[in-house]
Formats: C-alpha cells, structure tokens, sequence
C-alpha cells in the first residue's frame, strides 16, 4: 500500500466529495460512484479518506457509491465486512459491480454489507433478444430482492432492454440510454443550469430522506 496509493485514494474521495457538495448545496440528492480496491477497504483508508471528506464539505448522507469488484479478491472478508460497514455509517453506499460475471460473485453479495447489486452489462446485452437470458436476469433480480438489496442494470443502451427490466421488478438502470459520461462542469451545467431540462431529473434531499435513505439515481425505474 505505497504512499501513491494513498494519496490517490484521498484525492479520489475528496473529489467525489466536491462533486456531490456542488449538488448538495442546490438541495439536490445525489451519490457519485467510486470504485475501491482491496487494500483501500482493508486497510481503513476508505473509511478516513471519507470521515476527512465529509467533514471538510459538511455533507448529507449518502454521499458516496462505494462499488466492490469481484476482483478485489479479500484477504480477510470479515475484515472487509467491518470496514464497509464503517464506510456505510460514514455516508457511503456499497454496491457489487459486475454481479453475474463471475464465481465469486455470489459470495460477496451474501457475505458483505451489500446494499446496491450491479448485473454486469455482458448479462444484459441480450436481453431483449434472448428468453434465457430473460430467466437468467429475473433470477438474478428475485435473489437480490429477497436479500433486500437494490437492483441495478449495466450498460442499458434500447429502449427494448429498458422495457424488459421495468417488467422483471429491476429498480435502476445505467448506459448510454440514460445518458453518456461527461466532464464534471458539462454534467453539471446538464442539472444544475438554470434552463436545464434533463429527461432524468434529479431528487431533492427532503424527497430523498423519505425513500429510505436510498437517493434516486437518474436512471430510477
């Protein structure tokens, strides 16, 4: 865990951070998604990197996406649980990307403080086209619900998959439907502008805290 390491994860957060403050102040509700490595987590550089960030922008909880990959490969996941947790109590989301891709997978999603399942975009690109791969994603869908996580479906780009997802109970969406990835002052200017009329408006705070704690993303089915 080199000192690099540990400044780019500080720098990380602590733009993630500015980013959700610029929308926070305009009572908008709002999470940006990170994604984390084994030795952020393990180490608890996470969970300070987030206690410095919260306090230095005096945010609302949540404030952060915290995204597990499958790939992180945990040395010790009761020492992993325990610093999620911690993340979670300091304002952050934990999601498990790329869910369905891979075996360990299900491990993850059954033993870590999940709140948010992303099914990996491979599992959806078909979707529309394959009954099988219908099973497949409202299997996916009705485990995640029974465990009370919230679903979420990657790399979304037709109306037909959107349509499919609304009918198999998904709760959220991402991809190039929704909108494409933009430079931090251009995503603003897209909700925050005083003429702006995005097609997915964002929640306010107060709409926000009635919802469970869970803030609406701007793909909410």
């Amino acid at each position: 865990h080199s000192s690099l390491e540990r400044a780019y994860s500080a720098w990380l957060v602590n733009q993630a951070a500015h980013t959700v403050q610029r929308f926070q102040a305009r009572d908008m509700a709002v999470t940006v998604s990170i994604n984390v490595t084994r030795d952020q987590v393990e180490s608890g550089q996470l969970a300070d990197d987030m206690a410095q960030a919260r306090e230095r922008h005096a945010l609302a909880s949540p404030f952060l996406n915290v995204e597990v990959v499958e790939t992180a490969q945990f040395h010790d996941i009761d020492l992993a649980y325990n610093q999620l947790q911690h993340a979670r109590r300091l304002g952050a989301q934990i999601a498990l990307d790329d869910f369905g891709s891979g075996v360990s997978s299900l491990t993850y999603a059954s033993q870590l403080p999940i709140d948010i399942v992303k099914i990996d975009q491979a599992v959806i690109r078909r979707l529309a086209e394959r009954p099988q791969q219908r099973r497949y994603v409202s299997g996916i869908i009705d485990m995640a619900h029974a465990m009370q996580r919230v679903v979420l479906a990657e790399g979304v780009e037709s109306v037909e998959q959107l349509d499919v997802l609304r009918q198999l109970g998904c709760d959220m969406v991402q991809g190039f439907l929704i909108g494409h990835p933009l430079p931090s002052q251009e995503l603003e200017a897209h909700y925050l502008a005083e003429d702006a009329e995005p097609l997915y408006p964002l929640a306010l705070l107060a709409e926000s805290r009635q919802n469970a704690g869970l803030s609406q993303a701007p793909g909410r089915l």
